[in-house]
């Protein structure tokens, strides 16, 4: 994958539904990809839980640090704005 000066737009051409999870479980390296399995409970009545494969999702390898900086950065802003309501705290 090469490197980009320019970020293409996204299109969603048809309705993409959201897949909740409570768990990264796996991580495995295929190659040049990485492939994260996302799980979430499923209650067993008498049994107790079991974790249920929700989604695979695959990625190349050079995609998984920018995703992981941009989440970072998300949350970090998310964090941030809550602080920053605050009065008696001050963010430089």
């Amino acid at each position: 994958m090469g490197e980009r000066s320019i970020e293409a737009p996204i299109v969603e051409a048809s309705h993409v539904l959201d897949t909740f999870a409570t768990e990264l479980a796996h991580v495995e390296k295929i190659g040049s990809c990485v492939r994260f399995t996302l799980t979430t409970e499923h209650h067993i009545p008498g049994d107790g839980l079991e974790r249920v494969v929700v989604a695979k999702i695959v990625l190349p390898i050079d995609a998984v640090a920018p995703g992981i900086k941009k989440t970072v950065l998300t949350l970090m802003l998310d964090v941030l704005s809550i602080f920053s309501a605050k009065d008696d705290i001050w963010i430089c």
